[in-house]
Formats: C-alpha cells, sequence, structure tokens
C-alpha cells in the first residue's frame, strides 16, 4: 500500500508540489492529504466543500476544501461524482497560481 506524502505547510508550498496531472481521484487525494488542518488554522472552523469557497479563497482555503472533500469521500466510501473531481481540478489549477 502506498503511503501519503508528508504534510506541506501552506506557506512553504511551491508550485512544484503540485503535481501537473491528475489521473484519477486517488491522485487528487494524495495531493489534498498534503495539508494539515490542525496545524495550519490554530482555532477550530467549520469545514467547507470545494463547491463553498469563494473564487477569491486564499491557499489555504482552497486546501482546507480539498481535504475536506478528500475526508468526506473517505468517510462516504465511495468516490465523488464527476462535478465534484472537475471542482477539485479547477480549484487545484486556481491554487497553483497562488503559488510561487
Amino acid at each position: 500500500m502506498k503511503s501519503f506524502p508528508a504534510p506541506i505547510s501552506s506557506d512553504d508550498l511551491r508550485a512544484t508540489d503540485i503535481p501537473l496531472v491528475f489521473g484519477s481521484w486517488s491522485d487528487i487525494i494524495e495531493f489534498a492529504a498534503t495539508f494539515s488542518p490542525q496545524a495550519e488554522f490554530k482555532e477550530k472552523m467549520k469545514p467547507k466543500g470545494i463547491a463553498e469557497i469563494p473564487v477569491d479563497s486564499t491557499v489555504k482555503e482552497i486546501r482546507a476544501a480539498l481535504f475536506h472533500e478528500y475526508r468526506r469521500y473517505n468517510h462516504y466510501g465511495f468516490p465523488p461524482s464527476e462535478e465534484v473531481k472537475q471542482q477539485c481540478l479547477q480549484a487545484i489549477a486556481v491554487l497553483r497560481t497562488k503559488v510561487k
């Protein structure tokens, strides 16, 4: 079984840390798992899904939403719809433009 990569703080995230190609939901969740909400947010926050984040979201907010979708569908035990996958890929594309 493949282990997930170590967490990367949003301040340390670089464009080179974001894969150029995501072939499957597993690839998306592997990247989403590099986010650690406990380390990023000092106060408990209500998680937002990928469809709930505004266009001008911060790097942390986008990563938190991706992490939330990863955990949500892990809990459900089935992969998300194609629409949710596409929203995640769009958010990752935006994320790539916000980091160096």
